[in-house]
């Protein structure tokens, strides 16, 4: 039995829950811990508990924070067991957890849910207990659509043949993923079992309420209108529940944003509209957005970085979160005039020479940000505007996404200036640019990448192995040709494709290579050719002298081809290491091993490739990294 805990700054109570599960009668557990991003103490706390118990133990850290579904999905790969139990980091369980569940689940149960004690976690004060309904195991969908009936994942184990029939965790739910998991085990056929026994003690925290109040709202809206075609719910039932759950949602949002609110509330009365209470809601609503003023957004700046294709590059931030209401992009093309004034505003201020079309976008954000109401401007490139970054600060917050690692700079940046948030894409240099430019707080957020483009093709051809290069930025082309000339010197009938610019091509890293038998250069190829490219091809070779993020990497990962990479820069990041193999060490040998591995063992590689794949969902896709940021500039415009 595999024992499942999530953890995100775990280590106050991590303990406890560790100690519940050592005193557990049923013996045969392994103990799987994915702490998510967090760096407070609990891989040490783990390490200490591995070393005081027979039982198998693996922990965890994929270095960037993913939300709890998301760590579940993690959590889920890892384990080995062939039953299931989430234990979240600051509840118990008593010593009879597992082995009554074992028994349920050996009497033909796929899925049992056991009583919970709840208690303060401040004080361990009782709050009461709490035992899941007996229809629960006559009706489980009806059940669950109705009320989140299962209070606590920690109360809850099943088999992995039941994992098998429902699939991953919805990464659309940060909070509520649980019931929307527990109703498609049921609609999956899922035999649902109820042990009275209260062995779960389950921690209530204080709180939060508003924001925590209107976030779950909102997942309550997000899980009825993910369930509105079930049909094993009654239409009349699914209309009223999702009219009642916009109505709450849109209560909560009239202070705040009473054009949302009026909007939530008309779609409920539409569902329901003999529901008397929804119609003076509504005009309340609507009033309050007449009279009201509109919520201060934040102003990104969509910086272009280097030539990529349309469906490349961090500026595609900026076309999934255009039209959101809390954002307003502005565009920042290189053109003439641009340049033009931009040269003429620096030389009234005796400024140095640079790209001056980026000086112009900076005379347009501070004049969007003096006349209109805003509470934040985003460089989406920081690099870019480092001579802004310096400036005094200003009365609106600036944010700024850096790219560069630390070691591309030719200075330390200044310790003063107008950032309020850095933007990371690795946390390795997290250390290394806080309080950069003055920066408040610095947050690691992933380079995102399109999922629905970038997708898994018809694979490789067995016959012929296919070794993928792409790229230009800090890659180690001299280890790259260096592999591909002994890789091809061995495998005369390999393919080896090349996209990278003609300045990499024709330089003398990869002299040696340009006249091999099997070697191809693409020069300037579109989004589809890239794509059949990664489709199609063995690995993706592409050793770095050091990097945060780059295109290539998260494209290869989105199309599940695997990349055969050294322990650089931020690859642990994204994936390297746990989704996928690093080389054992940074040598043309051990690139090569990879490869011929890939290429000898096809089983092998399709586990690796559906991996990546999954990662990429999971915590790369640009609706996963717009959310992320749409939570960064929800925490700046509160503290600005």
């Amino acid at each position: 039995m595999s024992v499942l805990i999530a953890a995100w700054q775990a280590a106050p109570t991590l303990a406890r829950a560790l100690a519940s599960v050592r005193a557990q009668t049923h013996r045969d557990w392994e103990l799987v811990v994915v702490e998510d991003g967090s760096r407070d103490g609990t891989e040490a706390l783990v390490r200490a508990f591995a070393a005081e118990v027979s039982q198998p133990v693996r922990y965890d850290n994929p270095g960037v924070n993913q939300g709890v579904a998301a760590a579940r999905n993690r959590l889920l790969r890892l384990a080995a067991g062939d039953a299931l139990a989430f234990l979240d980091a600051d509840d118990e369980w008593t010593p009879d957890h597992l082995r009554l569940a074992a028994a349920r689940l050996a009497a033909g149960a796929d899925l049992v849910a056991a009583g919970v004690s709840t208690f303060d976690l401040a004080t361990g004060a009782p709050l009461g207990d709490v035992l899941p309904p007996a229809a629960l195991e006559s009706d489980p969908v009806g059940t669950l659509f109705r009320a989140s009936v299962i209070v606590t994942s920690s109360c809850v184990v099943f088999t992995r043949d039941l994992l098998r029939r429902t699939g991953d965790f919805d990464l659309r739910f940060r909070i509520g993923e649980d019931r929307d998991y527990w109703l498609r085990a049921g609609h999956a056929g899922a035999r649902l079992a109820i042990e009275p026994a209260l062995t779960c003690r389950y921690a209530k925290h204080p709180g939060s309420a508003m924001a925590r109040t209107l976030a779950v709202a909102e997942q309550t809206v997000r899980f009825y209108e993910k369930h509105a075609r079930l049909t094993a719910v009654p239409v009349a039932l699914r209309r009223r529940l999702l009219a009642r759950s916009l109505a709450t949602e849109a209560r909560l949002l009239r202070a705040t944003d009473p054009r949302a609110s009026a909007r939530l509330l008309w779609r409920a009365w539409r569902l329901a509209p003999a529901d008397p209470a929804l119609p003076a809601h509504l005009v309340f609503s609507a009033l309050r957005a007449v009279v009201s003023r509109p919520s201060p957004r934040v102003l990104l700046v969509a910086d272009l970085l280097g030539g990529q294709c349309r469906r490349s590059g961090i500026h595609q931030l900026a076309r999934v979160l255009s039209g959101h209401p809390a954002v307003r992009v502005i565009a920042t093309p290189d053109t003439r005039p641009r340049r033009a004034l931009g040269k003429l505003w620096s030389m009234l201020h005796h400024w140095p020479a640079r790209n001056q079309s980026q000086t112009f976008t900076e005379l347009e954000t501070d004049w969007a940000l003096a006349t209109a109401r805003l509470a934040a401007a985003h460089f989406l490139v920081g690099e870019y505007h480092a001579p802004y970054l310096s400036r005094r600060p200003g009365k609106q917050a600036v944010i700024a996404t850096l790219h560069m690692p630390a070691s591309a700079l030719d200075a330390p940046p200044p310790r003063t200036g107008r950032v309020h948030t850095l933007v990371l894409l690795s946390s390795r240099e997290r250390d290394f640019f806080a309080g950069a430019w003055g920066a408040r707080q610095t947050v690691v957020i992933p380079h995102g990448v399109d999922t629905d483009f970038f997708r898994p093709g018809a694979g490789p051809d067995p016959a012929r192995p296919s070794i993928l290069v792409v790229g230009r930025t800090l890659r180690d082309f001299a280890l790259t040709g260096a592999a591909v000339l002994r890789l091809a010197a061995r495998h005369p009938r390999w393919r080896f494709d090349f996209v990278v610019p003609a300045s990499v091509w024709h330089g003398v890293e990869l002299a040696a290579v340009r006249t091999l038998r099997g070697v191809c250069w693409h020069d300037r190829i579109d989004d589809e050719t890239l794509r059949l490219l990664y489709q199609t091809a063995t690995c993706h070779l592409t050793p770095f002298r050091d990097c945060t993020a780059n295109n290539a990497l998260v494209e290869s990962l989105a199309c599940g081809l695997p990349p055969v990479t050294n322990d650089r820069g931020g690859v642990r990041d994204y994936g390297a290491g746990v989704v996928y193999p690093l080389a054992r060490d940074n040598s043309v040998a051990a690139l090569m091993e990879l490869c011929e591995r890939h290429a000898a063992e096809p089983a092998w590689r399709s586990g690796i490739a559906a991996a990546c794949r999954a990662f990429a969902l999971d915590t790369l896709s640009w609706p996963v990294i717009a959310r992320r940021h749409l939570e960064l500039y929800a925490q700046v415009s509160r503290l600005s």
